[in-house]
This record gives structure tokens, C-alpha cells and sequence, in this order.
């Protein structure tokens, strides 16, 4: 249990780490880092999707659908703190953790 609990705290302390390198990236740059995208749901050319991206000092989350007829409409929308989205993403999805980790590492 000791092993998995400090596995947990590595990870947390590393994608803080590239979370506050994402926040950089956006003053220097003034726009939006998008650090995850999935689709859900794609049907007749409409799609429903899930976009992460860091804003300041705030992690953005957005279940959008759009497409075809449909105009865009955002369906979902939750606004962390870089400080507490770590440990939100740990205890929500592992391969989006891994994911968002990647995205991040291979910010300039």
C-alpha cells in the first residue's frame, strides 16, 4: 500500500509540475494550451467531444457537440484550479492522466 501511495504522490507532484509549465506556455503566449481532446460520439457528420485545456491559472474542461445541423452547444463545462485538478484527474481516469502527461511533456 506504502508503493501505491507514493506512486500517487509522484504523479501528482509531476503533472503539477507540467501543469505550471502549461500555465507558463499560456502567459507567454496568451492563448488557450489544449492538453486533451476525445471524441465520444460521432453520427451524420455531428460529433460530441471532450476538449481539456489550461486557461491562467485554471484547468478548463467542455463536453461540446456540433456539426451537421446542430449548432455548436457546450453540454458540460468544469473549471479547476491547476493546484486541484492533479488530484481530481488521478482519481478520474488513469489513461487520461497518461495522456494529458504526454501532451504536457511535449509542450515548448
Amino acid at each position: 500500500m506504502d508503493r501505491q501511495l507514493n506512486l500517487d504522490s509522484w504523479q501528482i507532484v509531476h503533472i503539477s509540475g507540467l501543469l505550471n509549465k502549461g500555465v507558463s506556455v499560456y502567459k507567454r503566449t496568451n492563448r488557450p494550451v489544449e492538453i486533451y481532446r476525445k471524441s465520444l460520439e460521432e453520427s451524420d457528420g455531428c460529433y460530441e467531444e471532450v476538449i481539456c485545456t489550461i486557461i491562467d491559472e485554471y484547468v478548463l474542461e467542455q463536453r461540446v457537440s456540433s456539426g451537421g445541423p446542430i449548432p455548436p452547444q457546450f453540454i458540460y463545462q468544469a473549471v479547476c484550479n491547476i493546484g486541484d485538478y492533479p488530484k481530481i484527474l488521478l482519481k478520474k481516469n488513469k489513461d487520461q492522466f497518461q495522456s494529458i502527461v504526454n501532451a504536457l511533456e511535449s509542450l515548448e
